[in-house]
């Protein structure tokens, strides 16, 4: 009985061993052209890379990590097509497990939102909720395709849905916001409902503030418009630039014009440092013909900082037309001086680096005397 079961674990092994040998000669192929696919990946050597995962799924059809990164990189070089190709054949395979067909469809949805196939992302991202019904972000991308294709009653539905996964207010309150305002051209008064619901989730959301104050002026409601924005404005000062023109527009309506200085000399205290503020206040005295106040105010305006440099040729324009030529000069030498000590920088001969500090050697390469 014994000789009977040697000889039976010899057949057997007999008849194994070339599956065996297969197996383990594909894996030691395939083991390292997919780790050497990553490592040039990590590197940046994007096309190499594409190459090492070609021969990787030749090797192993079963590879689905290194089909999904060909994908990928197909995608970035804008190769679309190639991506879609590869993605859509994936999602024929029925042995899938669930975390690897959520990364398919994911990766096809990307492909279809890219190329702006819009409605099969959404067909995509609608299957994508489905097998994971936590993934805020497929959610917020089938939201925004609800949108898009107008699928209005869905949106809604969706929103309900969100309402118990989010638990960021504020991120709730956007999502309305957008709704409300993708839907206004159809119905204003249903856009204005999302909105009230949208503050009920932040008052202070800019976004919702900003659309609500733009349907309140598009039905002469000018002054609760202006309370609007003015809130957007004593809230959230940094996003003055987005309601300036509307308070503009809306004072001029009601022939008030002389509150908008009020306004900016508000702003300029919140926000000392920011330079279009000091430009829309002097571009006011200037409309009023008020040459010295818009001098004035300029003249106060910092010198550093972006969009500094806009405040400064105003000043000089402005000081050109008061007929101050010698103090024009004087800030325009100025401000040359300061563009040439931030245009000045030193680059590597040998791999480009830049920088505005010279050095004997290149801080990135190493090379010696390459900074030029």
């Amino acid at each position: 009985m014994i000789v009977l079961i040697i000889i039976l674990i010899i057949i057997l092994f007999i008849a194994l061993y070339p599956i065996v040998r297969d197996t383990i000669r594909r894996r030691q192929t395939f083991m390292p052209t997919y780790t050497e696919g990553l490592a040039l990946l990590l590197e940046g050597e994007k096309d190499a890379a594409i190459e090492k995962f070609k021969q990787a799924v030749i090797t192993d059809t079963n590879n689905i990590d290194a089909y999904l990164r060909l994908g990928e990189l197909y995608l970035e070089k804008g190769e679309i097509e190639r991506a879609i190709q590869i993605h859509e054949s994936l999602t024929l395979r029925r042995t899938l497990d669930k975390n690897q067909e959520k990364k398919i469809y994911q990766s096809l949805g990307q492909d279809y939102l890219k190329s702006e196939r819009w409605a099969k992302a959404l067909a995509i991202f609608e299957e994508l909720v489905q097998i994971d019904d936590k993934d805020l972000r497929n959610f917020e991308i089938l939201l925004s395709l609800f949108q898009k294709t107008e699928h209005w009653e869905e949106s809604d539905e969706l929103l309900k849905k969100l309402v118990k996964l989010q638990k960021d207010k504020k991120l709730l309150s956007y999502y309305y916001a957008e709704l409300g305002k993708a839907l206004s051209i159809k119905s204003s008064e249903k856009a204005l409902e999302y909105y009230k619901t949208a503050l009920r989730y932040d008052r202070n959301c800019v976004p919702v503030l900003i659309y609500q104050g733009d349907y309140f002026y598009s039905h002469g409601e000018i002054n609760q418009a202006i309370e609007n924005w003015k809130t957007v404005l004593e809230n959230n000062p940094q996003y003055n630039f987005l309601v300036r023109n509307q308070i503009e527009t809306a004072y001029y309506d009601l022939g008030r014009y002389e509150k908008v200085v009020d306004v900016y000399e508000k702003l300029i205290n919140k926000n000392p440092n920011d330079p279009t503020l000091y430009t829309a206040l002097a571009h006011i005295y200037e409309k009023k013909e008020d040459i010295k106040s818009a001098i004035a105010v300029l003249a106060r305006a910092p010198i550093a900082g972006s969009n500094a440099f806009l405040a400064q040729l105003n000043l000089i324009a402005l000081q050109l037309k008061d007929g101050a030529v010698k103090k024009a000069e004087w800030v325009l030498n100025q401000l040359i001086e300061r563009l040439q000590n931030d245009a000045q920088y030193f680059r590597c001969g040998n791999c480009g680096f830049e920088s505005k500090h010279f050095e004997w050697q290149c801080p990135k390469c190493r090379t010696w005397e390459s900074m030029r």
